[in-house]
């Protein structure tokens, strides 16, 4: 990889997490996330790394940005936040069915939700 190349994916990339900050932060939940799902697959990992976050508002909202991209990678990790407090278990199970309603046949899909179906949530 040449270095003006390296270079404009450093940039991008730190205007995607200063981006990422601002909206999972801003006042209005759903403006925040509708801006992010403009930008779209690219913010997955960013994303999925806020579902890490100490803060409850900043998972919760990160839970919901995912299913409003809809990308099937993030199903994982939204699985794994099924064990979370209530407001980021919500978002996560409407993102996921929101991730399902996007790609029906992927069979990923049902890998990563039937093992659910046996499975008891907090």
């Amino acid at each position: 990889m040449g270095f003006f190349k390296k270079a404009a994916d450093m940039i991008r990339d730190y205007h995607y997490k200063a981006t990422v900050d601002e909206k999972l932060q801003s006042w209005d939940k759903w403006d925040g996330i509708r801006e992010l799902e403009e930008i779209g697959k690219p913010l997955v990992p960013l994303l999925v790394r806020k579902l890490r976050s100490d803060e409850l508002d900043v998972r919760d909202r990160a839970a919901s940005a995912l299913g409003v991209i809809g990308d099937i990678s993030a199903l994982p990790a939204l699985i794994r936040c099924l064990k979370d407090d209530e407001f980021v278990r919500n978002s996560s199970i409407i993102a996921i069915g929101k991730i399902a309603e996007k790609n029906p046949d992927d069979p990923r899909l049902a890998d990563a939700v039937l093992p659910l179906l046996n499975s008891r949530l907090p």
